[in-house]
Parts: C-alpha cells; sequence; structure tokens
C-alpha cells in the first residue's frame, strides 16, 4: 500500500482505468476503507463501491460518470480529516 495525499486521490480517480480488479483506499489508521471494483456483464461494465467505516454499504453503477461523483463524495465523508491515505491498485 501506497501513502498518498487526499487531494492527489481526488485528481486520480477520473483516469481510473474502465476495468478495475481492486482498488483500495483506507484511512491512516486503516480502520476505514473504499474498495472500488468491475464486473463484466452481457450488458457492460458494472462499478462497484463498497464502503465499510461510517457505514457498510455496497453501490452499484452502470455509468462511469456517476461511479466517479460517488466515489469523491465517500471520500469526503469517510476521511474528512485525513490528508493523506493509503491506497492499493490492481487493474
Amino acid at each position: 500500500m501506497k501513502l498518498e495525499d487526499k487531494k492527489v486521490i481526488l485528481k486520480k480517480i477520473k483516469r481510473l482505468p474502465d476495468q478495475i480488479d481492486g482498488y483500495t483506499i483506507c484511512s491512516f489508521k486503516k480502520d476505514r476503507s473504499i474498495k472500488a471494483y468491475t464486473q463484466n456483464t452481457e450488458k457492460g461494465i458494472i462499478y462497484f463501491l463498497h464502503e465499510e467505516g461510517y457505514d457498510t454499504q455496497t453501490f452499484m453503477f452502470t455509468e462511469k460518470k456517476e461511479f466517479h461523483k460517488q466515489m469523491k463524495k465517500l471520500i469526503e465523508k469517510e476521511f474528512p480529516r485525513s490528508h493523506k491515505l493509503y491506497v492499493n491498485q490492481q487493474f
């Protein structure tokens, strides 16, 4: 896992590839996390976001734009006072 600035992560979200095997963002203490991954179906690519922290929820999107928008909201919600976050990426 790599420690990165939250502002840099927010900018990199738009440049994520269409296929994501696993993209995890964790707090410094690693007690809260957001996991993103994709799944190919007959209808196209489905994007998943799994939130573990204040709430534990899984979101499902068919549009990449909505996926990015919700991911930014979750980062602000889960890590409001964090400046450095751990990132683990698998594409």
